[in-house]
């Protein structure tokens, strides 16, 4: 996990004897953000095929570290000059004749702790005390849907979720 029990206490206090309480409902928060998002957090690596559409493609997870290898299935060659657009989670390639042709990619993909943005970290702690927050009530909070938590917490994610055309 890329945030820690630890790393939460420095956000906010906690009690020792809630301890394993928290760290149960730390744990849920996490996986629920990785719901609402709909991507993994944790560095990965990605093998994807995709077909060429206007000189790009779009890949499925968000914040591309490196890209490892791109192999153009039609041809079977290594395909060397691409650009990657961070914000958009695009692969641009500069050969015109890739329009419409498959590739397969294989990138690295994903954050570690040093690059976890602090808008995740935020959404994380505030779904957390969501989730403390009806426990306290005692309100059966299985796994809590996106649907169902507040709009100020789904507002922080927007940027972050995957988009589709």
């Amino acid at each position: 996990m890329l945030f820690t029990y630890e790393e939460l206490q420095n956000y906010i206090s906690l009690n020792a004897e809630d301890e394993n309480t928290d760290r149960m409902l730390l744990t849920s928060s996490y996986n629920t953000l990785k719901k609402i998002l709909n991507f993994e957090l944790e560095e990965r690596n990605y093998t994807e095929l995709h077909t060429v559409t206007d000189y790009k493609i779009i890949t499925e997870q968000i914040n591309i570290i490196e890209i490892i290898s791109i192999v153009d299935m039609n041809t079977k060659e290594k395909i060397e000059h691409a650009v990657v657009d961070e914000m958009t989670n695009t692969i641009l390639f500069i050969n015109p004749r890739l329009e419409r042709h498959v590739v397969f990619v294989n990138y690295k993909a994903g954050y570690i702790k040093e690059t976890f943005p602090e808008e995740l970290k935020e959404a994380l702690i505030r779904i957390f005390l969501y989730k403390k927050n009806q426990l306290n009530k005692s309100i059966n909070i299985e796994e809590t849907e996106s649907e169902k938590l507040p709009d100020y917490i789904k507002q922080n994610l927007e940027t972050y979720k995957r988009k589709r055309l």
